[in-house]
């Protein structure tokens, strides 16, 4: 308990912390570029099979 007290006192129990929100945020920007990405690529496949699809079931009623 001490030698952390003293660590704390020193500074150098700071260093951690820093990497741990380095770390939260590429998580998190990994995270959020796999949605966006799929999302685009879930957008693509339903404007491809779907819209396809639905233009063949137009072209047919005309």
């Amino acid at each position: 308990m001490e030698l952390r007290k003293r660590q704390v006192e020193d500074g150098r129990m700071e260093l951690p912390d820093i990497y741990i929100w380095y770390t939260l945020l590429y998580v998190n920007a990994v995270v959020f570029l796999f949605l966006f990405i799929r999302g685009l690529f879930y957008d693509y496949i339903r404007v491809s099979v779907f819209g396809s699809c639905v233009l063949k079931a137009h072209e047919e009623e005309v």
